[in-house]
């Protein structure tokens, strides 16, 4: 079958907007300019026949038809990228053990993804993954890289930015706010049933942060229960337990189906973002060659 005239024109800049979601940040992944990411976008919807995202001043999101290209197109892109590597790291010959620790929402997002990169190019190097929220030193503990929110990173570490945009909510069922009303503006929290999440290995709890105006807003909430992970957070939410702070993937099914609910969404932080960090100055081949990875799998926002 003929294929039309450069048919991946476009595309490495569609994908990056895609994971983004920001014409900045997907021209900083790919060492452009926006304005260069812009004019490949608009191209690719002029040979389409297609508007693919829907833009404002403040937002960018998928069109239905960006979704279904974003979906059909991201896993053929990630088996260019396995051919790619699995071909040029023939007879590099690199052995040992890779050690990384992650926190619990890098996991499915990022981590397992990469991971499973990682050993279809190098079959012979050993994983061990520890799971560790909150802050750590991730050095001291023994470990050559870590998967971490911004707010972790060590000042000794370099860090890559890796993954989609985390966003915050605060969600609870259909069935709480029917009991219990919805709350309006943070302080209303203190009147309200909350589910509290608390680090392994730490005695506090974490309290939760609103912006009103740009101004920081601290509320400790009132805890009918405390978990040490967000899986089991969701769980009694859903049943109508309380309400939960936690990132928005973790609700996103729920939320959809029409079982949960976020409130207070104009007062939510903005995103954050995912990071390897990796020690400074250490020359490791294992080491780099995950960054590589990393670097690519971002690039081609898989």
């Amino acid at each position: 079958m003929a294929l039309p005239i450069s048919p991946f024109k476009g595309i490495s800049e569609f994908l990056a907007v895609g994971e983004t979601m920001n014409f900045t940040a997907a021209a900083r992944q790919l060492g452009v300019t926006p304005a260069a990411i812009g004019q490949s976008i608009r191209n690719l919807e002029a040979k389409l026949s297609v508007q693919l995202f829907h833009r404002t001043t403040r937002k960018v999101r998928f069109t239905p038809a960006g979704q279904l290209l974003y979906d059909q197109v991201s896993p053929a892109a990630a088996d260019v990228f396995d051919a790619l590597t699995s071909v040029s790291n023939l007879g590099k010959g690199i052995g040992g053990v890779l050690k990384i620790c992650v926190q619990t929402l890098a996991l499915e997002s990022t981590a397992r993804p990469l991971i499973q990169r990682y050993r279809k190019a190098f079959p012979e190097i050993g994983i061990e993954l520890a799971v560790r929220d909150g802050p750590g030193d991730i050095l001291g503990l023994g470990y050559d890289i870590g998967i971490r929110l911004g707010e972790f990173l060590q000042p000794d570490m370099k860090a890559l930015r890796v993954g989609k945009p985390i966003s915050w909510v605060v969600a609870g069922s259909r069935a709480y706010f029917d009991r219990h009303g919805r709350p309006t503006m943070p302080e209303d929290l203190l009147e309200h049933r909350c589910i509290r999440y608390r680090w392994r290995g730490h005695e506090s709890h974490y309290k939760w942060e609103f912006y009103r105006d740009r101004r920081k807003i601290v509320i400790d909430p009132n805890g009918v229960m405390t978990f040490e992970d967000h899986l089991s957070m969701a769980h009694f939410a859903r049943n109508g337990e309380g309400l939960i702070y936690t990132y928005y993937d973790l609700t996103r099914g729920d939320i959809e189906a029409g079982n949960m609910e976020c409130v207070l969404t104009e007062y939510m932080p903005e995103p954050d973002f995912l990071y390897v960090c990796y020690p400074s100055g250490r020359k490791d081949p294992r080491i780099a060659e995950f960054l590589n990875i990393a670097r690519q799998r971002s690039a081609l926002a898989l």
